[in-house]
């Protein structure tokens, strides 16, 4: 029986507004060796999910890709951010985003990816250019309306180390700002000076929140992986070595053996000829984005709510510029890329088990494990924001 539930099943709070006044959260709120986990419904509600659609993917400044899958004046790629179409563009003066919404019925002005010189409605042909200002809206020349103002709605947009950031946020923090501390752990990798060697999209049958927190879940190595002795290990030393930073953000250096690194058959970077061949390390930047890298690869796992069941994950998996024409590199990323999303597959049954666990009457909060403290660090930013 729960101590702080009396065996009783907790349902959503009435207000979600109220959040902060809910017993479950406080226990979350306790230092890590008295906290427990969040409540299931956290994991389960189409409320919450809705309210964490306001209070933190429009909010906060989220990372959409690389600047290098839009090389070209006109290249441009759509996407859906929790229900939100939104539409990426290189002009003349860098890169664009959009809300990828006409301003006359709505309907999204452009599909996929491509290259194109604008942007044409399919429903009544109004068209757009790559700054987004509107050129042309047919059979519009008796209206009273001043169509000056039809553009499409700009988005706030930043490329750092050839990522590519945009928020919905009119008045968000300076993205150097809420970067900085995450840079400065892992500068040493210098992605500005790698390329994107794979893209790889990954769906999962559990809530979003889930898929990130598993992907920092030194805990179930030793469970789950223990045939995988260097992964045990990982598990063992990281209990003390992850530091957490402002904003949610945590890192974590180890020392993998060879044969657990993810990039074991790719050469070590150029700039990291001086440190250890197991040099390794996992990292955080909220809201959704996990970070883990070797002295051979880097890789940025971005995850996307679908609904509060679903999740998306998108893998890109990073090389030195100079990597991507060596002899051979085609099949050496191809069997680290495979060993990656491999690793996440193995999981999937237990993450799709975990979101059925969660939503069972049974279900108290369980208490955190040393070994999630960065869970309990990011959960705990989690709560902040949506209680701002």
């Amino acid at each position: 029986m729960n101590e702080l539930t009396g065996g009783i099943v907790m349902e959503p709070p009435r207000s979600l507004f109220s959040i902060s006044g809910v017993k479950a959260f406080r226990a979350t709120r306790e230092e890590l060796k008295r906290a427990r986990h969040l409540p299931g419904y956290v994991y389960t509600s189409p409320e919450f999910e809705e309210y964490e659609k306001d209070r933190i993917f429009m909010r906060d400044w989220l990372c959409v890709g690389r600047a290098e899958e839009l090389p070209n004046r006109g290249d441009y790629m759509t996407l859906r951010i929790m229900g939100e179409p939104v539409l990426l563009a290189r002009g003349k003066d860098g890169l664009n985003a959009f809300a990828n919404v006409c301003r006359h019925r709505g309907a999204e002005v452009a599909l996929g990816a491509g290259n194109a010189r604008g942007f044409r409605c399919p429903h009544h042909g109004w068209t757009y250019d790559l700054r987004g200002d509107l050129r042309d809206a047919p059979c519009m020349d008796d209206s009273a309306v001043n169509l000056a103002g039809c553009a499409l709605p700009a988005l706030r947009s930043a490329v750092h180390r050839g990522w590519v950031f945009l928020t919905f946020n009119a008045d968000p923090p300076p993205l150097a700002e809420v970067l900085a501390d995450f840079d400065r752990e892992f500068a040493v990798f210098r992605p500005e000076d790698c390329r994107l060697a794979d893209k790889t999209v990954i769906d999962l049958d559990c809530n979003w929140k889930f898929a990130i927190e598993h992907l920092m879940d030194l805990y179930h190595l030793r469970a789950a992986h223990r045939g995988d002795g260097a992964q045990t290990d990982r598990g063992d030393r990281g209990c003390a070595a992850p530091k957490l930073l402002p904003r949610g953000a945590y890192s974590c250096f180890f020392e993998a053996a060879p044969t657990a690194a993810g990039s074991a058959s790719l050469s070590r970077m150029p700039w990291l000829q001086d440190r250890p061949e197991s040099l390794a390390c996992l990292g955080f930047l909220a809201p959704n984005l996990n970070f883990a890298a070797d002295a051979g690869a880097l890789r940025h796992l971005v995850t996307w709510p679908l609904a509060p069941n679903r999740s998306r994950v998108v893998l890109y998996t990073l090389l030195p510029a100079e990597s991507l024409g060596a002899p051979g590199i085609a099949e050496k990323l191809s069997a680290a890329v495979g060993r990656q999303q491999r690793a996440i597959e193995e999981d999937h049954g237990m993450l799709r088990s975990r979101q059925n666990g969660v939503g069972s009457r049974y279900f108290d909060p369980g208490p955190l494990s040393k070994l999630e403290g960065p869970i309990h660090h990011v959960i705990n930013h989690y709560l902040d924001a949506m209680t701002g």
